[in-house]
């Protein structure tokens, strides 16, 4: 069984749920899960192909932070309601609602749901979010995009956690200590610059710095899982890619795959 932890589908931006199922079919992907885009507080279309392919969907939706507390409790107990699996989080949020988020925060856990985080390298390297898995310890949260690492990485000839530039996820890495903290692979397309040349083979066939095997010596692979971003994949390595350029990587273990595209993803949302 193969899930697909991060894609997006809407008629406002981005590819209807239609494209995406053409891409599941087409790639063998059994299950995804949908995460709302960015700036779109209107979570039915996504929840309605929930409803629609069961087996197939799980979603994440997005609320608006700013509003009044109790209205978004209110649409927090109405996510549950019609199946949502979690919320998405962006850490740019004012530091003056840092107890507000706490908060709402707690109240997804209690209803079982998870927390998929978007942000950037500062975001999630930074004490305010690290006090956020800390004061909401029964909660899980799931760093996207393996926290941004692929706009640092790209500009770097060599790797290593000693070089000052590396700070930040170096901090990133050392929250595998909390136990409620999960991350997503992306497709290698999003970690590296597209070849100057390309040829008849995968466009991606190494990890480059080995940066995805670095990330699961902290982690380990129960607390990982691969996310493709389609449709933005699309206009990278493309979908197929994404998906193969992982289950080939040589520095991961089958096991370990198991884990990333299977395990993980299965016991977090369609169990």
């Amino acid at each position: 069984m193969i899930i697909d932890t991060h894609c997006h589908a809407g008629l406002n931006w981005f590819e209807p749920i239609e494209s995406l199922i053409f891409q599941m079919d087409m790639n063998e992907i059994d299950s995804c899960v949908l995460i709302q885009h960015a700036g779109y507080f209107d979570n039915s279309y996504i929840l309605d192909a929930v409803k629609k392919y069961p087996k197939k969907f799980r979603a994440m939706g997005l609320l608006n932070f700013q509003e009044d507390t109790k209205l978004v409790l209110k649409k927090i107990d109405e996510l549950f309601i019609n199946k949502g699996s979690g919320i998405r989080l962006n850490l740019n949020y004012p530091n003056k609602i840092h107890r507000k988020v706490i908060n709402i925060c707690k109240a997804v856990s209690n209803k079982g749901q998870k927390i998929s985080v978007s942000g950037d390298l500062n975001n999630f390297s930074s004490k305010g979010f690290e006090n956020l898995i800390y004061e909401c310890s029964d909660t899980i949260f799931i760093i996207e995009h393996l926290a941004g690492i692929g706009k640092l990485i790209d500009s770097q000839v060599n790797f290593d956690l000693k070089d000052k530039s590396m700070s930040p996820f170096k901090n990133i890495l050392n929250l595998s200590k909390y136990k409620n903290v999960y991350i997503k692979i992306p497709g290698l397309g999003e970690l590296t610059s597209r070849p100057n040349l390309l040829n008849n083979h995968y466009p991606f066939i190494k990890d480059r710095f080995d940066i995805i095997r670095t990330t699961m010596d902290f982690f380990t692979s129960k607390r990982m899982m691969w996310g493709s971003d389609f449709p933005p994949v699309s206009n990278r390595e493309g979908y197929r890619n994404s998906l193969k350029g992982i289950l080939k990587l040589e520095n991961i273990s089958e096991d370990e795959k198991n884990d990333v595209f299977s395990f993980v993803p299965k016991k977090l949302f369609f169990s």
